[in-house]
């Protein structure tokens, strides 16, 4: 930036020595009395003092561009960010202040004792990007879906470093496929899974089954109805909803 400000300045101080010179060399030449050697000079003064104009002018604007360039680099840099904040889900204000939501103490009272105040706070605040959603539940598991609501995939997150990278997810490991509805405590997770979805829009019904998933070792336990899970979940001392619930209405509690 101060190389370009000194070549305008150059160049201007060119431009007037150069104006001084063709006046000079008119005013020497239209006086055959004066004519001689300061006709020489001043033509060659003129010469050398257009050209370093010239040259100062290039200089000057390569600068400007120069600069325009890296201002527009910046300027684009900042908008693809900004750009990309939008389309983030990221929900700190569940973190911060001093109101307190429910959902979010309830979730942190569910981490294992080994992991009380190492969680890292992205597990519970960050919700996914664009038509990407993802939703806590117990550490360190969460349940993702695309585009819409309708249909989840429960995943182990315990290996995402960075929750806002889209491509940190890659890490994580796919336990449960098509989850439509559900409830969860400490311990457990009951799901309805949909069993035929690519059959879905077809002529046949969509079936479902439903299952008890154990968090601390993955065991699962398969159920013909949603009864017989609930019946089972409460001698195994569930003590979430007594209801199932969409990942639409699960993100009403945030």
């Amino acid at each position: 930036m101060l190389t370009g400000i000194l070549c305008i300045i150059f160049a201007i101080l060119m431009g007037v020595v150069a104006i001084i010179g063709l006046v000079m060399l008119f005013i020497y030449w239209s006086e055959p009395a004066k004519r001689g050697v300061w006709i020489i000079v001043f033509a060659v003064s003129l010469l050398i003092s257009l050209s370093l104009f010239i040259y100062a002018v290039t200089r000057a604007v390569r600068k400007v561009q120069e600069v325009g360039n890296i201002i527009s680099a910046q300027v684009k840099k900042d908008m693809e960010r900004k750009d990309r904040d939008i389309w983030h889900d990221d929900r700190s204000y569940l973190m911060e202040g001093d109101r307190n939501y429910a959902q979010l103490e309830l979730l942190q009272s569910y981490e294992p004792d080994s992991m009380k105040g190492k969680v890292d706070p992205e597990f519970y605040t960050y919700f996914g990007y664009r038509d990407w959603h993802r939703f806590p539940v117990t550490y360190p598991y969460s349940i993702q879906s695309t585009d819409t609501y309708e249909y989840g995939v429960l995943y182990d997150d315990s290996r995402v470093v960075n929750f806002k990278d889209p491509n940190a997810h890659d890490n994580s490991e796919s336990q449960l496929f098509d989850i439509t509805r559900f409830s969860f405590d400490k311990n457990l997770l009951l799901l309805k899974i949909a069993e035929n979805r690519d059959q879905a829009g077809t002529t046949e019904r969509e079936k479902y089954k439903y299952l008890i998933y154990y968090f601390v070792d993955g065991k699962r336990e398969e159920f013909k109805t949603e009864e017989e899970m609930f019946v089972r979940a409460e001698k195994l001392g569930f003590s979430g909803r007594d209801s199932l619930m969409s990942l639409e209405e699960y993100n009403e509690f945030f």
